[in-house]
């Protein structure tokens, strides 16, 4: 029986092991990934400051939170702003906050791209934009267009939005691509949008981008 035992162990080991080194490169490539994604969301949210932009964008990565026991992310979201009376007759002002884009790496090395609207209340709707099986496969052309993406739906979500035909048309396609890729992702999607959520955009943000 030694040397069945053997057969069945040892190549199973081998595969493992080849699994986990796969797992730790896509690791490593993710430390690249994130300074590049930084710095373009930077360059993002400083050049609409400069344009005018109704609202601030801030940038914020994992080395943000003061906390072990999280999953390494980048994220570029508008910041809250008051956009009229509350509905409910209270003489309040309704607010209005939270669309993002975050893009976050599992365990298994992938990462997922995700999209956050603009709302007047707590929500968890999220739109999945892409899985990408390396932090290398976002190159830097995937990456302004998953920004571009953004915009769109930050066009057709807030109340301050002026959306054109192409800002709708990638809308529409983002909810059919979510439709596609949330069936093995959806837990992990709402997990990190629960978080991502519980530490910046409900809580609201300051300083700068």
């Amino acid at each position: 029986m030694t040397l069945i035992a053997r057969s069945i162990a040892r190549p199973n080991s081998a595969r493992f092991q080849h699994g986990q080194a796969a797992a730790v490169q896509k690791r490593r490539h993710w430390d690249i990934f994130q300074k590049r994604a930084l710095r373009f969301f930077k360059e993002v949210a400083a050049e609409s400051e400069a344009s005018g932009m109704f609202e601030l964008l801030y940038v914020r990565s994992a080395a943000d939170i003061a906390r072990g026991n999280i999953p390494p992310f980048v994220t570029i979201f508008f910041g809250q702003h008051p956009v009229g009376f509350a509905p409910d007759g209270s003489g309040g002002m309704e607010v209005e906050g939270g669309c993002g884009l975050t893009l976050s790496q599992s365990s298994s090395g992938d990462v997922l791209a995700l999209c956050r609207p603009f709302s007047t209340g707590s929500t968890d709707e999220h739109r999945v934009l892409d899985v990408y099986s390396c932090p290398s496969q976002i190159t830097e052309t995937v990456l302004e267009h998953l920004v571009q993406r953004l915009f769109s739906y930050a066009q057709v979500t807030s109340v301050w939005g002026h959306p054109n035909r192409m800002d709708r048309r990638r809308v529409f396609l983002m909810k059919m691509n979510h439709c596609r890729l949330t069936k093995g992702f959806s837990s992990y999607a709402l997990e990190v949008v629960r978080f991502i959520g519980a530490e910046f955009f409900k809580k609201g943000v300051s300083g700068g981008a």
